[in-house]
């Protein structure tokens, strides 16, 4: 009988603990935060063998057989890549990487060391895109010669004061224009 997979999450913010929330009581071995106070809250949750930690060295220690990554988008390809030297599989949010580069690096890594490298579109689940998919495989519509749609994220309050609006963070090289943010 197969063991369980064992997994590891670097970034327990918003979106680490959603991946958390969704893996198996038990499966995560380690969380890492860069602060203390949210690797220790994740690894709470996730039960008594799971370590936590603000540095990835020591995660992966813990030995994950894969390692979810969901930090700020400048830290997503840099730290995937240090898990994919350690041998591990990954599961990374995205934009997965800051340049073309960085996404090269990580293809090259991934073939060299053996590893599943895979990006997570978690919206790939999402109840309207399955139902927009039934629609269209009903014929209902009829031929299809092109779809175009349009996804907005929903507007929580203060998103735009959030680290996407950050270049040194998000990675974007500008900032957003707060001039069309609400307030």
């Amino acid at each position: 009988m197969d063991k369980p997979t064992c997994f590891a999450i670097v970034g327990c913010g918003l979106i680490g603990r959603k991946r958390l929330e969704g893996l198996p009581q038990n499966s995560v071995v380690a969380v890492c935060d860069l602060l203390p106070s949210p690797a220790l809250e994740s690894a709470a949750k996730a039960g008594p063998q799971c370590v936590a930690t603000t540095d990835l060295d020591q995660a992966l220690l813990a030995d994950p057989d894969a390692v979810i990554v969901a930090t700020l988008n400048a830290g997503l390809a840099p730290v995937a890549a240090s898990c994919i030297r350690a041998g591990k599989h990954v599961l990374i949010e995205k934009p997965v990487a800051t340049s073309a580069a960085e996404l090269d690096n990580l293809e090259m890594l991934a073939s060299k060391h053996r590893v599943l490298v895979r990006p997570g579109y978690n919206h790939r689940y999402h109840p309207a895109f399955h139902k927009a998919r039934e629609i269209f495989d009903s014929g209902s519509l009829g031929p299809l010669m092109f779809i175009r749609a349009r996804y907005k994220h929903g507007g929580r309050t203060g998103y735009y004061r959030e680290w996407r609006a950050d270049s040194a963070q998000s990675g974007a090289g500008e900032l957003i224009d707060q001039r069309v943010a609400p307030d």
